[in-house]
Order: structure tokens, then sequence, then C-alpha cells
């Protein structure tokens, strides 16, 4: 059974700031008593454990500026994902902790005559943070790790007829 609620808020603040929010509370778990097989052995799983790689908690937060005038863009981001379990009977060895991570881009365009060019920055995972990025439900590699800090640089040119 899953019940949730998912609130967001978006905000056009002075100066060309703007800031968006979005949160998710779920309540994710088995509802009924069932026996899991697997090569070896068997396992019961009972009411009320957690559906694994379910997140009780997300929330996605971002505040962005622009300036206009130059074509110039940037913004922060910060992305949080509560704990979850890789296994249906919510085994402590494979308990997944909560993180935060934390995200910045920024970008510049310019227009001249029917083009319009736009360069790009973006680090993912600034403070270079270890966490668990996938879960794979019920295998023997079950957490898959999250990326190191990374970045993305780009160039986009379009010419409009």
């Amino acid at each position: 059974e899953r019940k949730g609620l998912e609130l967001s808020l978006d905000s056009r603040l002075p100066n060309n700031f703007n800031f968006y929010l979005a949160y998710t509370l779920m309540d994710a778990e088995f509802r009924n008593r069932f026996k899991e097989y697997n090569l070896s052995s068997s396992t019961w799983v009972n009411p009320g454990l957690n559906i694994p790689s379910t997140y009780k908690h997300t929330s996605f937060s971002e505040l962005s500026w622009k300036y206009p005038a130059y074509g110039f863009s940037a913004a922060a981001e910060i992305v949080y994902f509560g704990d979850t379990y890789a296994y249906d009977d919510n085994r402590q060895t494979y308990h997944i902790d909560a993180y935060t991570i934390s995200n910045m881009r920024a970008s510049l365009e310019q227009k001249v005559s029917n083009w319009s060019v736009k360069e790009f920055l973006r680090v993912d995972n600034i403070f270079d943070k270890n966490y668990v990025s996938n879960v794979k439900v019920n295998t023997t590699t079950a957490l898959e790790p999250g990326l190191d800090r990374n970045f993305t640089v780009g160039l986009s040119a379009s010419y409009k007829l």
C-alpha cells in the first residue's frame, strides 16, 4: 500500500530571483504477510515493513537568478532523499541512509540576428558526498554508489528562419 502527500511552492522573488520547493511524503508498506524465496532459503515478510527502495521523505529546492540584460542565469539546488531498505524484510545490513546533495548551474545566452548561442556549466554533487543512488531490490549487489562531483559543460546554437 502506498499513501502520500506532495507539496510544491513556486515563488517569484524581487530582483529576478525565483525559489522552488517540492516535498513528497510517502508511506509505502506491505499490508499482507508473504513468503519470499531465493536460491538457498525463504523468508517471511510481515505486514508493516517498508517497501524497499521507496523513500518516506524526498525534497528538491532551487534558488535561481536571472540577469536578462546579459542573458545570464544561475541556480543552486538541494536534493534530499530519506532512508530506505534494499530487502523486503528490511534487514538492517542493507539499510540505506538518508542523503542530501547540492548542485549548481549557470548559463549565458547571446542573440545575434537569427542566431542564438548558449553556453552552460553544471556541477552536480558539489561537496563530493558519498551516497547510494540506486537500490536494486532483493539482489546480491543491491547498492550502487552515486556519482562523485561531476561537471557538465556545453554549448548550443540555433538559427531561426
